[in-house]
Parts: C-alpha cells; structure tokens; sequence
C-alpha cells in the first residue's frame, strides 16, 4: 500500500496533468465557435437590411419609370419651422407656420375662396419644380373679395421630361394630384403681385373638392358650398385667425380680419356665427 500510493499519485497527476491542455484546449476552440455564430448571425442581420432596402429603391425606381410619378427632391418643403418671407415679389410657396392649424393656415392665407376650375392655362418650369396655372371662376369668398375669373398657380405638375411632380405623397391618394376642369375647390392661397395669380399653399389643408359636377351653375355652386362642412369650417375661424409673423413684419397680411372695415367685419363675424362652429384655438 505504501508502495502503491506514489504511483497512484503519480498516475493521477499524470492524467490531471496531460487532460489540463486538452479541456484548455476544447474551451477555446467552443469559445470560438460561439462568437463566429454570432458573428454570421450579426452579418446576415446587416445584409437583411441591405437588401430590403435595396429592394425599395428597385420597387420605386420601377414605379417612377412605369408610371412616371414621383416626389421631386427639391420640391419637398425644408424642416419646421419655416417661415415665409412675407414679400409681394416673393410670396411663401411652402409651408407657412404649422398649415394643419387651420387658424395658422387662414392667417398666413392671402384669400380664402371657392372657385371653379374653367380651364389649364399654363405650366412654368422653376428651381423647385413645375408649377401649372388654371383660369378660375370665383363662386364665393371667406376672406378677401375676388370677383370673376382669376389665376389660380399650383406648386407640382408635369416637368420637362413629361413626368408628374407633385409636393405631397398624400395627394396620390386623391382622384388626381393636379386640378381639374369642371371641378370647384376650396382654396387657401397667396397673391403674387408679379405674375398676379393666387398660389396655392403646398400642403393637402390648403384645398379640397367641394363639387364635382361641371354642370351646376354659379348660383347652384354658391348654395351648395355653404353647407360644405370644411367651408363652414374655415368662415367660422376666419375672424380668430393667427397671422405669420413674417408677414406682419413685412406689412404683407392682406385682408386680415383686424384691417377689414366695421361692415365687413360685422358681415364676417355673421357667417362665423351661422356656421355654429368653433376654433379649437382662441
């Protein structure tokens, strides 16, 4: 026994000695194996959003080829806040304060009107893209006075390549991205005393459909926009409207309801009645 016990310690410490570097060994090599799973998991991760993103670009490249729309680059409006520059020369295209505001949208607005559409009359190519012009039928006035047929210019339209360029994606939703003939729309605009047309303020709040029937006469178009809910809307609002600072700056707020006459302001303040509805803001 007493022999045996060096041995036995000897061929224990043997064994403990010679399976020391071989478990050493398999714990790296599994340490390895761990991390180069992770690693691929990592890289399949990275090439999945590599070409999910791919395919987009492929889905809107085919769509813009195929149908020709397509948002144009420099006829998105620049990032909140933005605000115009007030001037008659240079009248705000884009956006005016918050335009989902109505109160922001009609202070910022130079006439507020329905009109008929008569007819496209033009199309100018500019550093922000097409803009297209139409003659108009005044049918009615929330703020300012116009009378007859005026000019009515929009930011978007077909560039020079024939393509349809348009400032929101929300308007290919509707039954055209453009204006049409026959139709009457609500309108929130700004007078450009150089070209003396009304421009559109770019964003989806600032024009609806109030008819689509090209047959009704104007008197029928007068009656049948008063019981228009967003036209209701916009004449009850109308005396409690927020105007742009840039423009009051700029002495370029154009019938603001402070600067109307006792009568007028007494014919405005009527309309809001009857349309018995209220700003969210006062």
């Amino acid at each position: 026994m007493f022999r045996q016990t060096p041995l036995l310690h000897q061929f224990q410490s043997n064994i403990i000695f010679r399976q020391t570097p071989l478990l050493h060994q398999f714990h790296n090599e599994h340490q390895k194996i761990t991390m180069n799973k992770k690693i691929k998991k990592y890289i399949l991760v990275v090439i999945g959003i590599f070409l999910l993103g791919a395919s987009s670009l492929l889905i809107h490249s085919f769509i813009q080829k195929k149908f020709g729309i397509y948002v144009h680059p420099q006829a998105l409006p620049p990032p909140l806040p933005f605000h115009p520059t007030g001037t008659m020369e240079n009248p705000s295209l884009l956006y005016p304060g918050d335009p989902t505001n109505d109160q922001i949208l009609i202070g910022a607005s130079h006439n507020v009107f329905v009109g008929k559409i008569l007819a496209q009359t033009g199309n100018k190519e500019t550093e922000i893209g097409p803009r297209t012009q139409y003659k108009v039928q005044v049918i009615d006035n929330i703020k300012g006075e116009l009378k007859g047929v005026v000019t009515v210019d929009m930011l978007g339209g077909y560039d020079k390549d024939g393509k349809l360029v348009i400032v929101e994606e929300e308007d290919l939703l509707q039954d055209s991205p453009l204006l049409q003939p026959g139709f009457t729309y609500l309108f929130a605009s700004r007078y450009n005393q150089q070209e003396n047309w009304y421009t559109i303020i770019a964003h989806p709040n600032a024009r609806k459909v109030v008819s689509k029937d090209s047959s009704l006469s104007i008197q029928a178009l007068q009656s049948y926009s008063e019981t228009d809910e967003k036209v209701k809307k916009f004449e009850s609002i109308y005396p409690f409207e927020i105007l742009d600072k840039a423009d009051v700056a700029n002495l370029n707020t154009r019938n603001n309801f402070k600067s109307l006459s006792a009568d007028m302001k007494a014919a405005a303040q009527v309309r809001a009645s009857e349309a018995k509805a209220l700003p969210h803001e006062k």
